[in-house]
């Protein structure tokens, strides 16, 4: 195999990489324990990057499959990072650039639907599942192509990621999914007329999750899961100085976290949105908390 992989021709390469995968994924985890993942998954990341769409299919087809073995899921997060940022990327640009991949032979629902399933896969991974969308901000792109996706499998596994999230890394992950946009688009989705009933499952689950966890929480609460999840906008609590008057000085709590994570969202801003709302709660907090100022 590992000639084919040298020889330069993508068609030869993804052929001996899948035949070999399909074999490793029959043997299982036991006799994969050895087998050199880095070395592929440095091979699907140039895959990755080609300009022939009907190639990058083709490796997500073998990355999704070498993903059902556990073992491969925390190499590719942590000693592969490349590769699934080429992936990410992949996933993300068939939102925000489609028209990158509308003269392709590969439609861009199975792009979304492909790349969604690695991602999906990774997830059963607890530790992958704490960091994934930390590290990617993942959730938003998600919100917003299970918003519009007609291909019910593409939501399928969107809302199936979600579950996994939440539910083997709650702690980590809620503060993103109880945020109103997703749970509106969880709403949304419900309502539509779909015959899948993993969705509706999956959905019904999440639902439930999200709002016992919002039935417990303040506007305070609400603020600061917010701004952990790295990404603002301008909901109620930012513009409402009573607000300010009665919690700033909280920003000072727990070694200022919260100014922290909002000095660390300025430093690294999902847009230009999230910037113009930091700005000026930090503004807020040092208008209301004379100790804000020093």
């Amino acid at each position: 195999m590992r000639r084919c992989l040298k020889k330069g021709d993508d068609y030869l390469g993804l052929k001996a990489c899948k035949i070999m995968i399909g074999l490793l994924v029959r043997a299982g985890d036991d006799v994969a324990k050895d087998f050199p993942y880095r070395k592929v998954f440095s091979y699907l990341t140039d895959t990755l990057k080609s300009e022939k769409t009907s190639v990058k299919d083709v490796a997500i087809q073998i990355t999704r499959s070498i993903l059902q073995l556990g073992r491969s899921r925390s190499i590719l997060f942590d000693e592969s990072s490349e590769c699934l940022y080429e992936l990410v990327g992949i996933f993300k640009r068939t939102h925000e650039e489609p028209g990158v991949f509308q003269s392709g032979i590969v439609a861009v629902p199975q792009l979304q639907y492909g790349a969604g399933l690695c991602l999906w896969l990774l997830t059963f991974d607890r530790h992958v599942a704490a960091k994934l969308n930390k590290r990617y901000d993942l959730v938003p792109t998600m919100v917003e192509i299970a918003r519009s996706a007609v291909k019910e499998k593409v939501i399928r596994v969107i809302v199936a990621t979600w579950r996994n999230l939440i539910e083997l890394a709650p702690q980590s992950n809620m503060p993103f999914l109880v945020d109103s946009k997703t749970t509106d688009c969880l709403y949304s989705i419900k309502a539509r007329k779909l015959k899948d009933e993993d969705i509706k499952a999956d959905v019904d689950a999440l639902i439930e999750r999200t709002e016992e966890q919002r039935s417990h929480m303040s506007t305070w609460d609400f603020y600061v899961s917010e701004v952990r999840s790295g990404r603002l906008s301008w909901t109620p609590a930012h513009r409402d100085e009573s607000f300010w008057a009665m919690h700033a000085a909280k920003l000072d709590d727990d070694n200022h976290c919260v100014i922290r994570a909002l000095h660390e969202l300025l430093k690294n801003p999902p847009d230009t949105l999230s910037i113009a709302v930091a700005c000026h709660d930090i503004g807020q907090y040092v208008h209301f908390n004379p100790a804000g100022k020093q």
